[in-house]
């Protein structure tokens, strides 16, 4: 009796520690620290547009940046932060992409200025390739994507409204021969756009947020309006995709200008999550990126917001940083340009120093902001051991996982990098045969993703 009851009790704590782990990793990672500024231009005006590549193909990245007040084009080296060229004037330009629009392989910079044009300018030798004809108003935000998926990439863009929320529309041009190949409805107000298959139908969508206060997802293909959200605060501005929260499905964040973040489910178009207001009163969030940029394999939403008491002019402009999964707030950065993010959000490794920056601009200046280094396979390796003990787990399962990792451990210290990544391939295939019985699935999931991760890093 005194057995059974033994063994019964050893097969419930067996059952909750499953339970309650499948729930919740709980990874043990390092506190991600302040964003530090690094660098910060010379007064441009108003940033529009944020671009990272290497224009002129030399091995050295460049940050491209337009002005939304003097209307030039500023390239700057990615090492140095010198400035390599600045165009004439333009009309103040709004809006920046920077891609092989035309499949020649070389890259082009599109832009939008003030005055109803769309231009293509050659990267390298700053040539305008073309320049459209008068649009019904001024383009505010621009993709490069195939979005029809037919072997040709498109120009996306969508426009500002007339000043009384009127004629905003999205286009769509052909690449090569510039043609019009679509115009949307009106949408009323500005619109930010993106390109992406959002719901996981094998078919890109057009993503747009308007300054009226909806989201709208439209076909790439049939252009066939697939969703609307209901209203939303104004003023939407910000406007991100991505798997932020590593369910494998893309999410659809957008940012208005009461100060909160909307995250909607990209297939269901549920609203997984409203932020808070931050810091009081908001002039509104410009601009939003989901990245994981502390290499703990949790993916973060990065905002631009501004924050202060008083009337936007008077606001201090801030990076929050937002975790994709519990949505915590991470960190912030220091005080940067007011209207930070109007430029966009570029996550990039533009100085070639192996460490990503947050590369971004505001009311005048491009700002770049230092982004954690990543671990070594080393601390990695720290990391999931600790991740593993703190787990409750049936006897000796700790210590028969943990060990493997040791071992890896010690292999690297060794400069055995070979046997350090066979050690790991073990290690995975000794979770496997755990898998459902002294491991849950989450669990086991997220070993091997850790694993593999590990032997990404140890191979780069």
């Amino acid at each position: 009796m005194e057995r059974k009851l033994v063994v019964g009790m050893m097969v419930i704590l067996l059952l909750t520690s499953l339970c309650t782990l499948a729930l919740s990793i709980n990874p043990v990672k390092a506190e991600l620290g302040r964003l530090e500024t690094v660098w910060v231009s010379d007064f441009l005006g108003g940033v529009s547009g944020v671009e990272t590549c290497d224009v002129d193909i030399d091995g050295i990245m460049e940050i491209v940046a337009s002005d939304g007040y003097n209307g030039f084009i500023h390239i700057f080296n990615g090492v140095t932060h010198e400035e390599e060229w600045k165009s004439d004037p333009f009309d103040s330009i709004l809006s920046l992409a920077v891609g092989d629009v035309d499949s020649d392989r070389n890259t082009e910079i599109v832009f939008g200025s003030v005055w109803r044009y769309l231009y293509v300018m050659d990267a390298a030798t700053h040539g305008i390739e073309w320049q459209s004809s008068e649009l019904v108003t001024a383009i505010s935000s621009i993709r490069i994507s195939d979005v029809d998926q037919d072997g040709t990439t498109e120009i996306v863009a969508g426009s500002y409204d007339n000043g009384i929320g009127n004629d905003a529309y999205i286009y769509v041009f052909d690449g090569v021969n510039h043609v019009l190949e679509w115009t949307s409805p009106d949408l009323h107000w500005e619109i930010q756009l993106d390109v992406d298959d959002v719901d996981g139908d094998e078919t890109k969508e057009i993503v747009c947020a308007t300054s009226s206060g909806y989201v709208h997802v439209f076909n790439g293909v049939s252009h066939a309006e697939e969703w609307r959200s209901s209203s939303l605060e104004g003023c939407l501005h910000g406007l991100a995709i991505g798997d932020a929260d590593g369910d494998g499905t893309k999410e659809i964040v957008v940012g208005g200008g009461a100060g909160h973040i909307y995250v909607f489910d990209g297939f269901t178009h549920v609203l997984e999550w409203v932020s808070d207001n931050q810091g009081g009163w908001i002039g509104w969030i410009q601009g939003l990126s989901i990245h994981d940029i502390d290499h703990d394999g949790t993916r973060e939403i990065m905002a631009g917001l501004m924050t202060g008491e008083g009337m936007p002019a008077y606001g201090v402009g801030y990076i929050y940083v937002y975790d994709g999964i519990t949505y915590e707030l991470e960190t912030l950065s220091d005080p940067v340009d007011q209207w930070i993010g109007m430029s966009g959000i570029s996550i990039s490794d533009a100085d070639g120093d192996r460490q990503e920056e947050l590369i971004t601009g505001g009311s005048g200046h491009v700002c770049i902001l230092r982004l954690p280094k990543p671990p070594s396979p080393v601390e990695s390796l720290e990391e999931l051991i600790q991740t593993i003990k703190s787990w409750i787990l049936p006897y000796g399962t700790q210590n028969s996982l943990t060990s493997k990792l040791q071992d890896t451990t010690h292999l690297l210290d060794i400069g055995n990098e070979n046997g350090a990544i066979h050690k790991l391939m073990d290690f995975i295939s000794q979770v496997e045969a755990l898998r459902g019985k002294k491991l849950s699935d989450v669990q086991a999931d997220y070993l091997v993703s850790e694993a593999q991760r590990i032997i990404d890093l140890i191979e780069e």
